[in-house]
């Protein structure tokens, strides 16, 4: 039978706040991926499946934020759109991008993962091309949903290729080439 002592030796040293932080944080990460397996969350419900999301998006080390929304077509295709901001540090380009150079309107196409892999009803994995005004390219993530209605989000895009809005003399690169990560919540208003 194993013992544990609560007394603390002469040779041990109380816990850093830091320490504990980390063990708080993973106790509370346990608690809410049980807690999903419970809820009956569904990450993709397929036909009708309507979402909305909002997050933080980084670029070349950039901050940013994302809006956007997903609708199901059926078990494993979803259309949707979304506005993406980049808040471009004007010292990394040789002409500073000016007032609405940092917004990317963007529509995409995602082949959904969960019911073709079999995965959890709460966990989906997608995959699929963009467009936007600036760039188009591929486009990769997951979702984990905590209930029926919330659940989170992360995502990566790399933009392949130019669209409509740098055709001309004036690229200042703010998408094209660089990986877009972002991560935040989604809202299913199924």
């Amino acid at each position: 039978m194993w013992l544990i002592s609560t007394s603390m030796s002469s040779n041990s040293r109380p816990m850093t706040v830091t320490e504990m932080s980390i063990i708080k944080r993973m106790v509370l990460l346990l608690l809410l991926v049980s807690g999903i397996r419970d809820a009956g969350a569904q990450a993709f419900d397929g036909n009708f499946d309507f979402k909305l999301y909002a997050g933080y998006m980084t670029v070349d080390f950039d901050p940013g934020f994302e809006i956007g929304a997903d609708y199901g077509c059926n078990d494993w295709l979803s259309l949707g759109t979304g506005v993406r901001y980049r808040i471009a540090d004007k010292s990394k380009f040789d002409e500073p991008p000016q007032g609405m150079d940092g917004f990317d309107v963007k529509a995409h196409a995602y082949i959904h993962g969960q019911h073709l892999l079999g995965l959890p009803s709460w966990l989906d994995v997608y995959a699929g091309p963009f467009v936007g005004f600036h760039t188009g390219g591929m486009c990769g993530g997951v979702r984990m949903n905590f209930s029926e209605w919330i659940g989170v989000y992360a995502d990566c895009a790399h933009p392949l290729f130019n669209t409509f809005k740098n055709k001309s003399n004036d690229d200042l690169g703010l998408y094209r080439g660089h990986t877009v990560i972002s991560v935040g919540l989604t809202v299913n208003l199924e």
